[in-house]
């Protein structure tokens, strides 16, 4: 014999070794099992299973910023037409950043990992008009603020919102509403700014 095949012979020497271990281990651990208590609480979970309602989108309860408190709108920034590709809906409507370029800037948000509905929401000046976002936000700088986005009467996102202090950026965070990443959406957003009374 080779010493290529001793090898092979102690390595399926050793295999068989662990197998019979294996073997021994799992009778002796299934002659200590009590299988009718076994079947029985196996049974009771699935009774539980069979019994309980199983949840709807419309049991799960949102996040509500607004909730409980009085705020008025202060700025509107008024519409912005989405357009789709050709063939293609409206449904990730937050899927690429919406450009406010008649007020300088773009409203980015992207979902938190691990969540469907919770987001980060991020204002950033166009390259080109910075002096017009600062001049939208400059009332803010610096401040908190309470965002609301939607699309004609249908509230999508809630977010709060910190405007840095050249007021040419913000970023916050918030949730989408209504189920809204999947809805389709018609096109026209509003962003809307809220302070308390």
């Amino acid at each position: 014999m080779n010493n290529r095949d001793i090898t092979n012979r102690i390595i399926d020497m050793h295999i068989e070794e662990t197998m019979e271990e294996i073997a021994k281990e799992m009778k002796e651990e299934e002659s200590s099992i009590d299988r009718k208590a076994a079947l029985q609480e196996l049974e009771k979970v699935i009774m539980k299973v069979r019994t309980e309602k199983k949840p709807f989108n419309n049991n799960v309860t949102r996040i509500q910023f607004l909730q409980n408190r009085s705020a008025s709108v202060v700025t509107s920034f008024d519409s912005v037409e989405l357009l789709a590709a050709a063939g293609q809906s409206l449904r990730n409507w937050f899927s690429s950043p919406i450009a406010f370029t008649e007020y300088g800037f773009t409203v980015d948000i992207r979902k938190t990992l691990g969540s469907d509905i919770e987001i980060d929401i991020y204002l950033n000046a166009l390259p080109d008009k910075i002096n017009r976002m600062k001049s939208s936000l400059a009332e803010y700088a610096g401040k908190n603020l309470r965002v609301i986005l939607s699309d004609e009467n249908l509230l999508l996102l809630e977010s709060e919102l910190f405007v840095d202090e050249l007021a040419t950026a913000a970023e916050g965070s918030g949730v989408l509403l209504n189920n809204s990443a999947s809805l389709n959406i018609k096109g026209k957003l509003k962003l809307e700014l809220l302070v308390d009374k």
